[in-house]
């Protein structure tokens, strides 16, 4: 917008043989000479090559820009990649510890649980071997069982 104001372009409608024809005459009236009228697009193209040759720096400048900025990019991610991995690998390795722990509690409760069936194991023989040496006794005394008849 700012070239079609730098140089006096109008474009008042969407006729294109219109608005080429308002712009011929803003720029070159027809009663000059020739020599103006040369002198004056030289003067146009100029400024349009002053204006690429600046839009060309610009260019250049924003894709230095574009690529400083993907190498930021990706830097950050691959920053963000590493600490994902770190904390991936920490994870695992404590689920592993704690896994490893588990196991081994529940192994530890199974053989409590073991001994503790042997130790009832052991004491419901035990109250097996009273209550028949009791029985025998009491046969032997002759009072009798009492408690199992």
């Amino acid at each position: 917008m700012a070239t079609r104001e730098k140089y006096n372009i109008t474009d008042v409608s969407d006729d294109h043989e219109n608005a080429q024809f308002k712009y011929e005459e803003d720029l070159f009236p027809k009663n000059l000479p020739v020599k103006p009228h040369i002198r004056k697009i030289e003067e146009n193209i100029s400024s349009l090559k002053a204006d690429l040759n600046e839009n060309i720096k610009n260019g250049q400048i924003l894709r230095g820009e574009n690529i400083g900025l993907e190498h930021k990019s990706k830097e950050k991610c691959n920053d963000i990649i590493k600490s994902l991995m770190d904390d991936l690998y920490n994870f695992d390795k404590d689920l592993q510890r704690i896994m490893q722990n588990d196991k081994a509690e529940t192994n530890f409760f199974k053989q409590q649980l073991n001994a503790l069936n042997q130790d009832k194991l052991k004491l419901q023989q035990s109250v097996i071997i009273l209550d028949s040496k009791m029985k025998s006794c009491e046969t032997d005394v002759g009072i009798g069982f009492l408690g199992h008849n």
